[in-house]
């Protein structure tokens, strides 16, 4: 409900609630494990004969782990800068949407709703109807034509002096049928048609199974590119735990600074090759949005 309504939201608890929809936490996501430790320790030096006044009542040695969640990044419309993204953790960084497909579907999707195809199956139907009219051209053709002279008496009078008309009613009437009895350019015509008909059905068949080749190629290679995202983001939250770690221990002299400035290093080329794949599944999911033509906002949840 608060990212409906576009409001952020904060979590003092960590990743776990970043995981399940709040925008961002900086809270340390180990801090239980923390805890736990520390408590067992206290309790353990309480039994040995400790005064538990002299426990220091801070706990060290904790990180802040800044995560922040795309989707619900995207659903609130808020667009952080580059220069903080580049400090924290992206979780769903692709979001899920309300699409799913089993690559039979999807092949089947596609059949039913890919302009291509369904602009080649209608250039078959305005293919049989030029056979048709190249036939009509062999099958008979009747003409009738009809005439009515109607002359009444008025009319004659004022016409008899100069014509000797008299009031008279004629009709007539013509009704005439030819045949084609043999026309080599129309029978060449419905052959040309026939064979043009055959081209546009091995057409349709080869498209057909270019579109089904594509649309699964284009679906495992969304998995494809969808594990990859999913390396590539378990890649930089390790190295981020890890410079975390060599941190601390140039803090207390174990470590030089080279081995932080080696692991930031590191991270920073995570980070470019975490976007460089959610750019690549993006571009995926647009091609096989395409294929089945259906809206590019929307995702295949994989």
């Amino acid at each position: 409900m608060i990212n409906e309504l576009g409001l952020l939201s904060l979590s003092l608890i960590g990743r776990t609630d970043v995981e399940k929809g709040v925008l961002v936490s900086i809270s340390p996501s180990e801090y239980i494990s923390v805890y736990a430790r520390r408590i067992a320790l206290n309790v353990m030096k309480i039994l040995e004969g400790q005064n538990p006044k002299d426990f220091p009542v801070q706990i060290s040695g904790l990180k802040e782990d800044f995560v922040i969640n795309a989707a619900t990044m995207e659903q609130i419309d808020i667009y952080p800068s580059f220069g903080v993204l580049s400090k924290a953790s992206m979780i769903a960084i692709i979001p899920k949407r309300n699409v799913h497909y089993t690559i039979e579907s999807a092949v089947a999707h596609a059949l039913e709703n890919n302009l291509n195809y369904l602009t080649e199956k209608k250039n078959g139907e305005i293919q049989n109807t030029e056979i048709r009219i190249a036939q009509s051209n062999l099958r008979p053709n009747g003409e009738l034509s009809s005439s009515v002279l109607n002359l009444d008496s008025r009319s004659a009078q004022l016409l008899a002096a100069a014509n000797q008309l008299t009031p008279q009613t004629e009709w007539s009437g013509n009704f005439q049928v030819n045949q084609v009895l043999y026309s080599e350019p129309a029978n060449a015509n419905v052959s040309i048609q026939k064979m043009l008909l055959e081209s546009e059905k091995q057409g349709l068949l080869s498209l057909q199974l270019d579109l089904v080749l594509d649309v699964c190629t284009a679906y495992l290679r969304l998995l494809q590119t969808h594990a990859n995202l999913n390396i590539q983001n378990n890649n930089v939250q390790t190295t981020s735990k890890n410079l975390n770690i060599v941190k601390t221990k140039a803090n207390i002299g174990t470590v030089s600074l080279a081995d932080v400035y080696g692991f930031e290093s590191q991270l920073a080329l995570n980070k470019i090759s975490l976007d460089d794949a959610a750019t690549v599944l993006e571009q995926g999911m647009i091609s096989f949005n395409t294929l089945l033509n259906i809206s590019l906002d929307r995702h295949l949840i994989l």
